[in-house]
């Protein structure tokens, strides 16, 4: 008792003594004990032993094995083994020592600390700030915080981690910023910080976020809830944004991704109905075409092309702005992934597209097959319902797609010409209620819906004189036409940039005729050059007549021409003919008619002889 009498003051005063350097930002540490990891050790050995006496017991004892050296080993011997070399372990584990400093407590390892939330019985402050260091240890991870009063947080660059649920539902949460140590170099990304699953989720008050250029990652529901954020940048995200990251943030407004984005997961942004615009980061802020104008990129390995992830942007009906990667560089597109984005422009890229994956976007103007290759590359096929509802669609250039899925292309209102040399099968309904759908070109179908273009009533299949898709389009109550048609693309200002034409189609000699109208719409440019290699359908055209339209004749526009041609006549209407769009001929003299000062100008520079139209 007179020891306990002593003893009970200086403990208390001890402990007074250590409460006082903590209020004055001093921190406690405490060495973590060994107690849990040498009695776990203790019971692995001794579960090992067990087994080992009752398999010895049984028939099991005169079992043997032979381990991959070679060695024979006695069966019951195995779980004594496997116990002796797991209490080893647990009895040479390091336990990690815990500190506390200003009401936070952190887990100190061997070369890295971690923030792991308030301590027992702490004030909550409105502003948390972590420090770079603790106790000469990098704060490498955060985790613990969720469902606290905090408004403001201050996290440094030294962060790797924040783990899952790390402030989820911190419904007063504002701010959250990132100030002290060093953030890892562009080279380094992979270092980067990743956040992850829920670590936001619910923070309805979050509205300023400023995450590090070098988040590599964002985890599933990672900000689900966040009803106030309105912006997010991530341009080193190369790994990807989770399932329902960003779900149900009804004031998000735009969202910046890296250019080398993996993966946008299911619902990513799903039901975000203010998104605008989901742009890719690039250096100086440039857009991709911007920065890389003309270049279309370099094509990524399968294992990093871009997945979009099932209803990754449903309903999103404010977005008018997607960019995807430069080149051939998407995987596939989920189903119903962009469902319902009313507003979206985009040029939709080569890749796999699962059903329904553009249903309802009604302002997609044209659908291209990265020009000659397939949506969905070796899958070569367009889904079932993918545009279904896209009722601004006027082109699409299907070149290299051999199936068409039911729907495909349903109700497309205003949908003008599709080109589709290549496909054999044409679905149910497939282009059903297109009114203004004039020319299809078509040349090996093999099997085609009787209601393929039910309500169509304007459609024609151009069939390249080929038997078996005649009787087709016949049975199918469609008019055929054996004559050839323009491929062509939709520009932003309504008007269509001609292509090119099914090789070996149309009349190769006398005059070629450039028209300044197609399927109701003007023609604006033209660049009709083809490598042709095969000299059966080598063009033999003397004469090319431009009619008046035409503003632009593109880079070696004529190209294929070069051995043939004699006379080109151009109108009032042509403004630019660019290096190369006349070529010079091998032995022959050309003749360019016309009265226009640009195209006399470019002639005269060309050597050609200039006449009277």
């Amino acid at each position: 008792m007179k020891k306990l009498k002593y003893c009970l003051p200086a403990a208390l005063q001890l402990f007074g003594m250590t409460f006082a350097l903590a209020e004055a930002g001093e921190g406690v540490r405490v060495t973590g004990s060994k107690l849990p990891s040498i009695i776990g050790g203790i019971a692995a050995i001794a579960i090992g032993l067990l087994i080992t006496i009752v398999m010895v017991a049984t028939k099991e004892g005169r079992a043997i094995a032979v381990t991959p050296t070679g060695l024979p080993i006695p069966v019951p011997l195995m779980p004594l083994i496997i116990g002796v070399v797991i209490g080893l372990t647990l009895f040479t584990t390091k336990p990690d020592d815990s500190y506390t400093l200003n009401g936070v407590r952190y887990s100190l390892g061997e070369k890295s600390a971690a923030a792991v939330g308030f301590a027992k019985g702490a004030d909550v402050p409105e502003v948390l700030k972590l420090p770079a260091e603790v106790e000469g240890l990098p704060l490498e991870s955060v985790r613990g915080f969720g469902g606290t009063a905090v408004r403001e947080v201050v996290l440094p660059y030294s962060l790797r981690r924040l783990d899952d649920k790390a402030f989820k539902d911190c419904a007063s949460l504002e701010t959250v910023r990132f100030e002290g140590g060093e953030e890892p170099a562009e080279e380094l990304r992979w270092q980067g910080l990743k956040i992850g699953d829920e670590a936001f989720s619910g923070c309805a008050a979050l509205r300023d976020l400023s995450l590090p250029k070098s988040t590599s990652g964002v985890g599933s529901r990672a900000f689900m809830g966040c009803a106030a954020l309105t912006h997010i940048e991530l341009p080193g995200a190369y790994g990807g944004v989770g399932s329902r990251a960003f779900s149900g943030c009804g004031a998000l407004k735009s969202a910046t991704l890296s250019p080398d984005i993996q993966s946008i997961g299911t619902e990513a942004f799903a039901g975000c109905a203010a998104l605008e615009s989901v742009r890719l980061a690039f250096d100086e802020g440039k857009s991709s075409a911007e920065r890389y104008p003309g270049d279309p990129g370099v094509e990524r390995s399968d294992s990093t092309k871009l997945v979009i992830g099932d209803r990754a942007f449903e309903n999103c009906a404010a977005l008018r702005v997607m960019e995807f990667p430069r080149g051939n560089s998407i995987k596939s597109i989920g189903e119903r992934a962009f469902a319902g984005c009313a507003r979206m422009e985009t040029e939709v890229p080569a890749a796999h597209l699962e059903k329904y994956c553009f249903e309802g976007c009604a302002a997609l103007r044209s659908v291209a097959t990265n020009k000659g290759l397939a949506i969905g590359n070796d899958r070569m096929t367009v889904p079932e319902g993918a545009f279904k509802g896209c009722t601004g669609l006027v082109i699409a250039d299907l070149r290299g797609i051999e199936k068409i899925g039911a729907g495909a292309f349903e109700n497309c209102a205003a949908l003008r010409q599709v080109t589709a040399t290549w496909a054999e099968n044409i679905g149910e309904r497939a282009f059903a209620n297109c009114p203004a759908l004039q020319v299809v070109g078509v040349t090996g179908l093999k099997k085609l819906a009787k209601d393929a273009f039910e309500g169509s009533d304007n459609a024609v299949i151009f069939d390249g004189n080929d038997e078996k898709t005649r009787k087709l389009a016949g049975d199918a109550g469609l008019k055929a036409d054996g004559g050839w048609w323009f491929q062509c693309e939709y520009l932003p200002d309504g008007s269509l940039r001609l292509t090119g034409w099914p090789e070996g189609s149309g009349d190769r000699t006398g005059a070629f005729t450039v028209p300044g109208e197609w399927c109701g719409l003007p023609v604006s440019a033209v660049n009709l050059y083809e490598h042709r290699y095969n000299t059966e359908y080598s063009l033999g055209h003397e004469e090319i007549i431009v009619e008046e339209g035409v503003r632009t004749l593109e880079e070696r526009c004529f190209e294929n021409w070069e051995k043939t041609l004699r006379r080109i006549r151009l109108p009032g209407s042509v403004e630019a003919i660019e290096r190369d769009a006349i070529p010079k001929l091998y032995d022959q003299t050309l003749t360019v008619y016309t009265d226009n000062p640009v195209a006399v100008k470019y002639a005269q520079s060309r050597g050609f002889a200039v006449a009277e139209p």
